[in-house]
């Protein structure tokens, strides 16, 4: 699950790690994206609350996931490199403010795939 970023089709979750982004969603919903898609990999990037990291790499196991890559503590530089090489990016969260995260993603040219509700749908055109 630690491995480096590699030649696959890279979806990220890049921001916070914390339990109000909901990002158990995202390792459910990857669960079958990593049974269909072979050359894939899911990378979660940010700061975390390290309970809640813990709590979710315990769930990736349980699930039996092997293509994901949990980042902590990045750089802007590396967060914009995973931005932009990424297909596209999943936002869980059902409550955002403006989700900076989704135009940083946008100037790099990578969709977003999140929830719709305010401040995500605000910052993503359809």
């Amino acid at each position: 699950m630690h491995r480096e970023i590699g030649e696959e089709k890279l979806i990220a979750y890049v921001g916070r790690i914390t339990p109000y982004k909901h990002i158990e969603d995202l390792l459910y919903a990857w669960r079958i994206v990593e049974k269909k898609v072979n050359d894939s990999r899911l990378v979660i990037a940010g700061r975390p609350d390290l309970k809640y990291l813990s709590k979710l790499i315990r769930l990736a196991r349980r699930l039996g996931l092997r293509k994901v890559l949990f980042r902590t503590n990045i750089s802007h530089e590396e967060k914009l490199k995973i931005l932009a090489r990424a297909k596209a990016i999943v936002y869980t969260s059902i409550k955002e403010g403006w989700g900076q995260t989704v135009m940083e993603a946008a100037i790099c040219g990578t969709p977003t795939i999140a929830y719709n509700v305010p401040g995500l749908r605000d910052a993503i055109k359809h």
